[in-house]
């Protein structure tokens, strides 16, 4: 099954702007049988007005996600441009479109220009709200409250006012026109409007918000016979009794537009490289072209469930930062989220982890090749299991029988990308009522695992060698035990390993030469016993190497990997002296296995044995 797959590229999204876009990409998408990738980072635009500030560190982290656009194969990206955190991340996107050669929408973003832009226009918006109450209720008095006198919108939406009035021959009164500063200081316009003697028939306000005020006012006064209307179409106007005629961008409309754009270049058309979308009239209850309704009760339950939800969120962050506090296991330790699955309603839940998040030197701009499958609902699917990055999940999520609608938010910590989740909503309603919620606790959960791992890097720094990565004497003593009461092997190596020349090399090029040699040595013996085995420096120049296997000639095999290494690694380095070690070893079968000592003496012995005999040739 070959469906197109677009990706969407979002930051921080709410319930009135972007989701609106969101669930029309969702509708079109289903309609035209296209998978949806949404990449989400969960960091909104911060606002100079109230000081916020958004560090580099984090902004690295959660742009990280992005980088997944580099390993899909997507027809194209969908942006809204203009509610990124920060313009490097925007730009960011833009960047990965043009290295994959796919073609960009942004929507409602009126600073920046890309391949294909929808705008969503208030020109005529305020146009819709007068021409209703001027021709189709037959409305004369209808007054004005705007915001700041001078402001932009104010005087945008002020000036449509003008011109529909003037259309139906009704005189432009200034007494009709008020400020209210997109507040509550809308309240003393109505007073003002009363004071004047005739009621107005209509008070159009230029935000929700103030209409809300004016309302609750009219309300205490008995006043009953003006209708009010807003501005936005945010949701409490549907909330508040009555609901509240307003006006809002066609937000819905550009999300199915967006859609349509790109599958239509994807099918070698040429749509137009901009689109404009004028706003929609939301004729609801307040201008009485709907009959009101005794909506108490439904906003009281619409209230409580969204309390009760909170409680239970609160309670389960609770409960899951106790789990998490006591996991000692990365598997416990994600075990630990599986159940937020049924609370936020979702079909699917996953997280997926960075195979290299315990490598203290990968920052938060790299995206590990390799991922591991730490819990979820991949369909036979262990924990633990490795995956390519290539696939974002280890089973086939792109081709069921109805499309994908895959959501992807990051984890990290600071500036360190450990991974993400996956997520995948049950229906619009529930994907409507997560984000602030969902966001809330990915962000706790970001926490715990960034603390989680950062906790294992110092213990990783308390067991290993920090010259060469092995483990040290100390991490000897914790991990002898396991290795050797482990029974999954047939055999049992105990090898010891000694830095040849090591004396010479730092007599005569210094101890920083004697370093890079040890280092070397160490790597290589790393890589080649990379599988069921351990690697202890025990000072100096020795190394001790504890190794399970089930083929007695596989520790000959292996060495013989080894060196290749450092004879590669000598034939390039361009150095005057080289790298080498020599190797002495014990094997036992499993069910032989005395003591790691006895072994070790053994092995050490024999290692001696091997130098003596490179000295006797030389």
């Amino acid at each position: 099954m070959n469906r197109k797959t677009i990706a969407v590229c979002v930051t921080g999204f709410d319930k009135e702007t972007e989701l609106r876009v969101l669930l029309g990409i969702k509708e079109r998408s289903a309609e035209l049988d296209v998978n949806v990738l949404l990449f989400d980072s969960l960091i909104r635009r911060p606002s100079n007005d109230l000081g916020e500030y958004v560090s580099e560190e984090v902004l690295s982290g959660e742009s990280a996600i992005y980088d997944l656009l580099d390993v899909t194969d997507v027809i194209g990206i969908i942006t809204f441009g203009d509610s990124f955190a920060s313009e490097s991340i925007f730009e960011k996107v833009c960047e990965k479109a043009k290295k994959l050669s796919i073609p960009l929408v942004n929507i409602n973003d009126p600073v920046h220009t890309t391949d294909y832009n929808i705008t969503l226009s208030e020109d005529k918006a305020m146009e819709l709200v007068i021409e209703h109450l001027a021709g189709h209720h037959g409305f004369r008095r209808i007054n004005f409250v705007g915001g700041f006198p001078g402001n932009p919108q104010t005087e945008q939406r002020l000036a449509a006012y003008k011109r529909v009035l003037e259309r139906h021959n009704i005189p432009v009164e200034p007494e009709r026109i008020g400020y209210g500063h997109f507040w509550k200081q809308a309240v003393d316009c109505v007073k003002e409007f009363l004071s004047r003697g005739q009621h107005p028939e209509a008070i159009a306000c230029i935000n929700d918000t103030m209409a809300v005020f004016i309302m609750d006012y009219l309300k205490n006064e008995n006043i009953t016979d003006i209708v009010v209307t807003g501005f936005d179409g945010i949701s409490d106007c549907d909330q508040y009794s009555p609901t509240i005629t307003s006006v809002r961008k066609n937000f819905g409309e550009a999300g199915r537009k967006a859609v349509d754009v790109l599958c239509s270049v994807h099918d070698g058309h040429n749509p137009p490289t901009s689109i404009q979308l004028d706003s929609e009239l939301l004729i609801r209850q307040s201008c009485g072209c709907n009959a009101p309704e005794k909506r108490y009760a439904d906003f009281y339950n619409d209230k409580y469930g969204d309390l009760n939800k909170y409680k239970q969120l609160t309670r389960r962050l609770h409960d899951m930062n106790v789990r998490l506090s006591n996991a000692e296991t990365p598997e416990g330790f994600f075990a630990a989220t599986s159940y937020i699955k049924n609370y936020f309603g979702f079909n699917t839940f996953d997280v997926c982890i960075c195979s290299d998040v315990d490598d203290i030197s990968r920052k938060g701009l790299e995206v590990s090749p390799t991922l591991v499958y730490m819990a979820g609902d991949a369909p036979g699917v262990p924990c633990g299991t490795s995956f390519p990055v290539r696939e974002l999940l280890p089973y086939d999520f792109m081709n069921g029988e109805k499309p994908a609608f895959m959501c992807f938010s990051p984890l990290y910590y600071k500036d360190k990308f450990l991974g993400y989740i996956a997520y995948d909503p049950d229906n619009e309603e529930q994907f409507a009522d997560c984000e602030d919620f969902l966001s809330t606790w990915i962000i706790s959960l970001s926490n715990s695992a960034g603390a989680f791992y950062l906790r294992k890097e110092l213990e990783n720094l308390y067991i290993r060698d920090t010259l060469t990565g092995a483990y040290n004497r100390r991490g000897l003593s914790q991990l002898v035990r396991i290795m050797f009461s482990r029974r999954d092997k047939r055999y049992i190596t105990v090898m010891c390993s000694d830095i040849d020349n090591l004396k010479q090399i730092n007599d005569k090029f210094g101890h920083e030469a004697g370093d890079v040699v040890i280092r070397e040595a160490a790597h290589s013996l790393m890589a080649a016993f990379d599988t069921d085995s351990a690697c202890f420096r025990m000072g100096g120049d020795e190394f001790t190497l504890i190794i399970g296997h089930d083929d007695v000639s596989e520790i000959q095999r292996r060495l013989s990997v080894m060196e290749n290494k450092l004879s590669v690694f000598n034939s390039v380095s361009g150095l005057e002296y080289k790298a080498g070690c020599s190797c002495g070893w014990v094997t036992l079968p499993i069910e032989s296995i005395t003591d790691f000592e006895t072994m070790q003496s053994e092995a050490d012995k024999r290692m001696y044995e091997v130098k003596r005999k490179k000295k006797a040739v030389r």
